[in-house]
């Protein structure tokens, strides 16, 4: 009998074991998982400039915002720049441009001159307009020297994620 009794607590004890290895084994495995993509969604994004203010137009209303503002940073996380940097001969139209502002779109507003690389050389700016709708929809617009700029770039950026954190952050 007593040799029967510890075979079953040795078979029991195994069986534990196992159970506790494969627990300990999968808590690793997601932790790594998550790890991985984690790092792989950051070190995908890169950034604009950070600018001194925004505006962002909406429904025909245009609305600052400043670094303490909430929405700001929101906004700001969403305008990534793309992998892809190509200027796309883009004519910039004055009126154009006022259509974009009456829907959806988002300003950088830079207090100096700011310069981002690209594949076809660098581009100067103190502003950026981002559009979401319109004639020039998911494209960057730069503003130098007193004028929009022909020439612009795409993004990718949600409008339906723009409009959310506005709603969200300003009203509407």
């Amino acid at each position: 009998m007593i040799g029967v009794g510890m075979e079953e607590i040795s078979r029991n004890e195994i069986k534990k074991k196992r159970f506790f290895i494969a627990v300990i084994v999968a808590v690793l495995l997601v932790g790594f998982v998550a790890i991985i993509s984690n790092f792989n969604d950051k070190s995908g994004k890169e950034l604009y400039p950070m600018p001194e203010k925004m505006v962002v137009y909406y429904n025909g209303e245009a609305t600052e915002l400043t670094q303490q503002d909430e929405a700001f940073s929101k906004l700001y996380m969403l305008n990534t720049l793309p992998k892809k940097k190509d200027i796309m001969e883009t004519a910039i139209d004055p009126d154009g441009v006022a259509e974009c502002k009456e829907d959806m779109a988002v300003e950088f507003v830079y207090g100096e001159k700011q310069m981002l690389p690209l594949n076809q050389g660098e581009r100067n700016f103190t502003k950026l307009l981002f559009v979401y709708s319109g004639w020039c929809e998911k494209n960057v617009i730069f503003y130098n020297d007193g004028a929009y700029q022909s020439g612009t770039i795409s993004h990718n950026i949600s409008e339906y994620k723009v409009r959310k954190t506005y709603e969200e952050y300003i009203g509407g």
